[in-house]
């Protein structure tokens, strides 16, 4: 039996509580493979603030972007997490999200990193 004060999360929460993390790290690889690719080959090359290249700064924003989405499903995640019994059969899942999404955060993180190095060249 669930407690009083616990509440069931709807099937979407648990999803993008658990894949929500995923979609953004995929996200970020494919747009930040996509802006270099494009970018360095287009006119936005030639713009810089800063010292760092349009390109760069591109990049870097759907990286915070992403970032924020995957950060965004941890907290669902964890909300879920909160939500559940202890009996209940989606703890576990709301956990797996949890754990993941914090995962792919640092995924995020660490392939943002080069950005600077590379893109700042093209």
């Amino acid at each position: 039996m669930k407690p009083s004060h616990a509440t069931s999360a709807s099937p979407f929460a648990i999803w993008f509580g658990l894949l929500g993390g995923a979609f953004a790290w995929f996200l970020q690889l494919l747009l930040i493979y996509s802006i270099a690719e494009f970018g360095c080959e287009s006119p936005l090359k030639d713009y810089a603030m800063f010292g760092i290249g349009a390109v760069a700064w591109l990049s870097l924003a759907v990286s915070a972007g992403m970032f924020l989405v995957a950060l965004l499903a941890t907290g669902v995640a964890y909300g879920n997490v909160r939500k559940k019994g202890p009996d209940d059969g989606s703890t576990s899942l709301a956990r797996a999200g949890y754990i993941a999404n914090g995962t792919f955060m640092i995924a995020i993180i660490v392939e943002a990193v080069p950005i600077f190095y590379y893109l700042n060249r093209c």
